[in-house]
């Protein structure tokens, strides 16, 4: 079976690179991490993580986890794994939020298939465009919001004529 890993956010450095942020140190202080310069001459980290103690090398990376574990990354699978997240919304992911704000707040006292059925085009429109350009995706999300508003008043305009459309 395939899995594929969940969007979550985590805070990150480069060892060596970048200044350490404000967890790291708190770490070092309280002996869960600590930095020192090996027999080369170079500066590393060990980090006790759950699986045991891990070094970090210059310009690893070291990761605060979801559950704020803390564990060192080579650079070649973070960049694989991971992208920069800017920590605010697009205009695009604005514009989405607030349509189906919008959405959700017409059809919220209306808690039967038809709102399950709303959520499901949209979910899929917003699945589909995961990957595309901000204009798209916007345009998008304005396509499965005006779907999903067809779709509910067929339905509603069916259901008040006793099933007839």
């Amino acid at each position: 079976m395939l899995y594929i890993k969940k969007p979550v956010v985590i805070e990150a450095f480069q060892f060596g690179d970048e200044k350490p942020l404000d967890w790291f140190d708190e770490a070092c202080e309280s002996g869960v991490a600590r930095v020192y310069i090996n027999e080369d001459g170079d500066m590393c980290a060990e980090i006790e993580t759950l699986e045991g103690t891990h070094r970090a090398n210059m310009e690893d990376y070291i990761i605060r986890g979801v559950k704020g574990e803390l564990y060192p990354c080579k650079p070649d699978v973070f960049a694989m794994t991971y992208e920069a997240y800017n920590g605010g919304d697009s205009e695009a992911e604005k514009q989405i939020r607030t349509i189906g704000e919008d959405l959700r707040s017409r059809f919220l006292d209306k808690r039967d298939s038809l709102n399950k059925m709303v959520w499901v085009l949209l979910g899929s429109a917003a699945y589909e465009a995961t990957n595309k350009e901000a204009d798209q995706l916007v345009f998008d999300a304005y396509k499965a919001g005006a779907m999903a508003l067809c779709v509910i008043d067929n339905a509603l305009r069916k259901k008040s004529n006793g099933g007839n459309a």
